[in-house]
């Protein structure tokens, strides 16, 4: 070891020692902490006794180098660490022959690197500088040949160390996942019990439910889900996780603990965790994986959400990109009902494009300087510098079409007779959807424990209790048994998620009646209201077209080889289908008649 430092004269000099510290992980905090590596290091210094005049053999070189790199990972690079950067900064740059220490002492080598490329460059660094290497734990000192072969074979077993590590960690992470024991922050709506497995945590999960309602039934956007739950001062999830000890630290939101964002609430709407799957497998290297290489543990988590509803969600989740796309067309002067609502039924079947076929509204003055203008509806194909191809249906008026669609909502809305009815029908299933839950509650605790099973019979095959012959027909009864449990579980599935879906239909049908029947008696005063009442309970109106008719049409301005006259409507209403034939049986049907009106357009 070092024990002293020879001048010319043969005079003993003390040895200068900069301290190097380093921490990463909260567990290695705990196991190799600042103040433990910082006392060990000092001990070590003291033990190193004094020089014949009575002065320390072994010194700090000055407060000032005291080196800390807390938090930060063993395989960092030298210059990718602050610390250690200016620890570098103060050798490289100090005046010739005048070397700011003698020697680095480190509590152990892996606080210094964790791979072998960069503890070889440190020492490097070391030698050219003539600065020895200390290392407290393991009595390395490379002013020897002998220290400087250790290190480098201390390195070599650190770096085998770390990467077994994470090969032994990655097969015991997927493992765990395997059994259903949740890696990471629980998700927005759950907690983790002591053996990492999921729960509900119903003061979140009630906002979960919440969300996916107001989209899929209310048929809200994103933004408008977030700001409804920012105004009722609903604690956002990273705020929330915090709140709940569900991760450490502190928060790093720029905005107060109750702003959701969109991304926010469209991350919770697109998370299947909700519906039960526990995908992993999404990061490589720490580099996101697509969604396609994700893979699905066999395990079933907790449902929040009714897999009917997520996918009704996801389709929500679409339109919504749409509609924002889209925007809502309104002029200085009108704002139209219908606008990214109808499509053109004869593009759809003769025009190739990856646009949706949509029509909006537009406007034209009746003579020209008047400020009055006529308002109406075309298809977005006949702009010809977009497309070669153009729609041939004339437009149609807007308040003719408007009128019509919103006496046929308030009809549906004003006879509540066909919604008692279906909700009564939906009561009387009660008995059976508590059948079908405890059923699906039973089907989800066997499929949990297949993997338990398979590792029991992997067990007494390595004790011999049962051959390779056995083990491998009893795994095939396993996979047999797993499949048909998932194929009832997806049936019943299917069977409840329609009973939520049209019990939520029902509810929301009912709000829209008593929330916008004045809205609909008096549509000029409200139009913003009746805009949000048509997108909400509207799913799309399609345009049908024939032909022109010269001998029964009468259309103005030139007539164009080709025209179609919109002819039919179909209206398609966001509501269960059974109660869609129940309210349709009793007014009008889905497509109908419309007559097109003729104006100076």
């Amino acid at each position: 070891m070092i024990d002293t430092i020879e001048n010319k004269d043969n005079e003993k000099k003390q040895i200068r020692v900069a301290i190097y510290l380093r921490v990463s992980t909260e567990d290695q905090a705990l196991k190799y902490g600042i103040p433990m590596q910082r006392n060990a290091i000092d001990a070590y210094l003291k033990s190193k006794g004094q020089l014949d005049d009575g002065r320390d053999a072994m010194v700090l070189a000055g407060d000032e180098h005291v080196y800390t790199d807390d938090g930060i990972s063993g395989t960092k690079t030298i210059d990718e660490r602050k610390d250690f950067w200016r620890l570098k900064q103060n050798i490289e740059y100090s005046a010739v022959g005048e070397k700011p220490f003698d020697a680095v002492a480190v509590y152990k080598i892996d606080r210094l690197a964790r791979k072998l490329t960069i503890l070889l460059d440190i020492v490097a660094l070391f030698k050219k500088h003539d600065i020895d290497l200390v290392s407290v734990n393991e009595s390395i000192d490379t002013s020897t040949p002998f220290g400087r072969a250790i290190l480098g074979i201390m390195g070599v077993i650190a770096e085998l160390e770390i990467e077994t590590t994470k090969e032994r960690t990655k097969g015991g992470k997927i493992a765990a996942v395997l059994k259903g024991k949740y890696q990471g922050q629980a998700p927005y709506g759950y907690l983790k019990d002591e053996g990492k497995f999921l729960y509900e945590f119903k003061a979140e999960s009630k906002h979960v439910k919440d969300i996916f309602r107001w989209c899929v039934f209310e048929s809200k956007t994103t933004k408008e889900i977030a700001d409804l739950l920012s105004n009722e001062k609903v604690v956002s999830p990273e705020a929330s996780a915090i709140n709940n000890h569900k991760r450490m630290g502190k928060s790093i939101k720029i905005n107060n603990d109750y702003f959701w964002r969109n991304e926010t609430v469209k991350g919770i709407l697109s998370n299947e965790t909700y519906i039960g799957n526990y995908f992993y497998h999404k990061t490589v290297n720490r580099k996101h994986v697509p969604k396609d290489q994700w893979l699905l543990s066999p395990f079933k988590l907790p449902m929040l959400i009714e897999p009917s509803v997520f996918k009704t969600a996801q389709k929500r989740l679409k339109d919504s990109a749409d509609k924002v796309l889209l925007g809502r067309k309104e002029d200085d002067d009108n704002l139209y009902l219908l606008s990214g609502l109808i499509k053109c039924d004869w593009c759809q079947q003769h025009v190739k494009s990856r646009s949706e076929h949509i029509w909006n509204g537009n406007k034209k003055e009746k003579v020209k300087g008047s400020n009055e203008y006529n308002y109406y509806y075309k298809c977005g194909h006949k702009n010809t510098s977009k497309y070669d191809k153009l729609c041939p249906t004339i437009p149609v008026p807007a308040e003719q079409l408007e009128g019509y669609v919103i006496a046929f909502i308030k009809n549906l809305l004003s006879n509540p007779k066909a919604a008692f009815d279906h909700q009564n029908k939906l009561k009387s299933n009660q008995l059976q959807v508590q059948q079908l839950n405890e059923e699906r509650d039973e089907i989800i605790k066997n499929i949990n424990s297949l993997p338990n099973r398979k590792e029991n019979l992997s067990l007494q095959h390595e004790n011999r209790v049962i051959n390779n012959e056995q083990l491998l027909e009893r795994f095939n009864d396993i996979e047999k048994e797993n499949k048909e449990l998932n194929t009832r579980l997806n049936e019943i599935n299917s069977i409840l998620g329609q009973q939520v879906l049209s019990d939520g239909y029902i509810r929301s049908f009912e709000e829209y009646s008593k929330r916008y029947s004045q809205a609909l008696d008096d549509v000029t005063n409200n139009k913003k209201d009746v805009y949000t009442l048509l997108h909400s309970i509207i799913e799309k109106i399609v345009i049908y077209s024939r032909p022109f008719d010269a001998e029964f049409d009468k259309i103005a301005g030139p007539k164009k080889t080709g025209q179609q006259v919109p002819n039919s409507i179909l209206i398609k209403l966001r509501l269960p289908k059974e109660l869609l034939n129940e309210l349709m049986s009793q007014q009008v049907d889905r497509v109908t008649k419309f007559a097109v009106r003729t104006e100076t357009w």
